[in-house]
């Protein structure tokens, strides 16, 4: 099946509004404050060391930042909300043009979880922006083979394994 981005239906759309309002209750902002990269951090960090998957669902507190981390995309970058469909099912993403560029946050914040990592969103947000603009500059679709060949993406990779 080829890959169909689409437009979120109204059920999605609540879905991803109820997951903003959670984010909020979790770093503690309220529905007229920005949620900001160090309040994710912050949150995030505190919610992974009290958690305890043998006891609570992960999935809301994923889905909730992730959906906050691309809700920041969606106002910084100008992308947009879509429902991506393939081979591997459906999935809920931020899209722009030009330069097709397609991030899945809530799959990002599940890596994040599944390494235990902290601190990631205000971390890999600028090397994120910079490579959209780049790829939004160049206003096509790159190659599969050099999707990720971009010069900035490298140093980003060192800060990954070398973290400030």
């Amino acid at each position: 099946m080829k890959q169909k981005i689409e437009e979120p239906n109204q059920a999605e759309k609540d879905w991803i509004e109820e997951n903003l309002a959670r984010a909020r209750e979790l770093v503690g902002k309220t529905e007229e404050m920005a949620i900001e990269l160090e309040d994710l951090d912050d949150a995030f960090s505190r919610w992974l060391d009290a958690h305890d998957p043998q006891k609570e669902d992960v999935n809301p507190f994923i889905n909730a930042f992730g959906i906050a981390f691309g809700q920041h995309l969606v106002d910084q970058l100008g992308l947009k909300w879509v429902v991506v469909i393939d081979d591997q099912g459906t999935e809920i993403a931020v899209h722009g043009q030009p330069g097709d560029v397609l991030v899945f946050p809530p799959n990002f914040v599940s890596k994040r979880y599944v390494a235990k990592q902290k601190n990631f969103f205000s971390l890999f947000y600028p090397e994120m922006r910079k490579d959209i603009e780049t790829i939004r500059q160049y206003g096509k679709k790159k190659p599969w083979w050099k999707f990720w060949q971009i010069n900035s993406y490298h140093s980003f990779l060192k800060k990954l394994k070398n973290p400030p």
